[in-house]
């Protein structure tokens, strides 16, 4: 189990890396100078902070919130392998919200 949490972890890793390098090379970026990737990584790592950066704050807060009870709550009723798993979950699923909701993102045909 804890091999396929490993290779798991070192796939995703190489996944966001090349996606952050494709990103960073677009030249995407609001008035403010910020880039969605930028949003995309701050949530990733406290959820609910790039929602912040976004400019919404109700879906930062709730965010936040289900971020203490999920991990509250999987961290002291689940084993270790699982929680450790919908935390990641949680967290990747707010940095790609945090990124799709950004109002510096344009496509250009």
């Amino acid at each position: 189990m804890k091999s396929v949490l490993i290779v798991a972890a070192i796939v995703t890793a190489i996944l966001i890396g090349i996606q952050a390098e494709a990103l960073a090379s677009s030249n995407l970026a609001n008035q403010h100078g910020r880039s969605p990737i930028l949003h995309a990584m701050s949530s990733l790592f406290i959820p609910g902070f790039g929602q912040f950066l976004n400019g919404d704050s109700n879906r930062a807060i709730a965010h936040f919130m289900v971020t203490i009870f999920v991990d509250g709550f999987s961290f002291s009723y689940l084993q270790l392998e699982f929680a450790l798993m919908l935390s990641s979950a949680w967290h990747m699923y707010s940095g790609c919200q945090a990124y799709t909701s950004s109002d510096c993102l344009t496509i250009n045909f």
